[in-house]
């Protein structure tokens, strides 16, 4: 069901249906594709998710082993994020949602809606403050999963980054106007009016495992016009 529904969504962006595929093919069709959809429950889903969480304890454990043979046994393999768990869930109650819609399905009640996860507050990005700096260059450890430059970091990486007048003015876009890296990356010059002093993100281009595509933006509200300041005209103008 999960696969018909998804081949029946031809105006998915691109990143979106690799992202169901995956979905699909790594965890609800291995975990969930011999029950019939009348007879799936909740409790089904909830022990795929214990199973995927008694794989990324079996993965942790690997990475501290001493043999080496053990570690190279789950090299390449990831743990799967709470946020990952949510987003599975997520491609299951759409799939589900379509089935409830179709009178040909014996589903009357989207059980994904009644599976529970444990709530996945959006992480706070942290500074790198000096303190967290040392603590970084003593031992490596990095407070949080997303971590912000101050200022004079971020100048400090732009001084470098002149060292490569190829990357340097895309740097320069992305750091003082804050463009996602598909914006800056398939932004034409055809939507750069530097007369005007203004960019227009119509397009991007998009990782797809080992493929690159370039798409629009997901949103209307990602589509818009952003408003260039001097230095940086002054940039992509040299």
């Amino acid at each position: 069901m999960a696969g018909e529904w998804w081949e029946g969504k031809p105006d998915l962006a691109a990143g979106t249906r690799a992202s169901y595929a995956g979905h699909i093919r790594k965890y609800l069709v291995p975990h969930l594709g011999r029950l019939r959809l009348d007879k799936l429950q909740a409790r089904h889903v909830e022990a795929m998710f214990a199973a995927i969480e008694e794989t990324n304890g079996h993965i942790l454990e690997c990475r501290e082993s001493d043999d080496a043979k053990v570690r190279a046994s789950v090299c390449g393999r990831r743990v799967i994020s709470l946020s990952t768990k949510h987003r599975i869930r997520a491609t299951l109650r759409s799939a589900l949602s379509e089935a409830v819609r179709r009178p040909d399905l014996p589903v009357s009640v989207n059980i994904a809606s009644h599976v529970r996860l444990p709530s996945c507050p959006r992480k706070r990005p942290l500074v790198w403050t000096p303190d967290r700096v040392r603590q970084w260059e003593k031992d490596a450890t990095v407070p949080g999963e997303v971590m912000v430059w101050t200022p004079e970091q971020t100048r400090a990486f732009l001084v470098h980054a002149r060292k490569y007048p190829w990357l340097y003015p895309m740097f320069h876009l992305i750091a003082i106007k804050g463009l996602r890296r598909g914006e800056a990356v398939g932004l034409p010059w055809s939507n750069t009016r530097l007369t005007d002093g203004q960019i227009d993100i119509r397009v991007q281009v998009v990782q797809l495992a080992w493929e690159t595509i370039t798409s629009t933006p997901k949103s209307a509200a990602g589509q818009r016009t952003i408003t260039l300041d001097a230095d940086t005209v002054k940039v992509l103008r040299a």
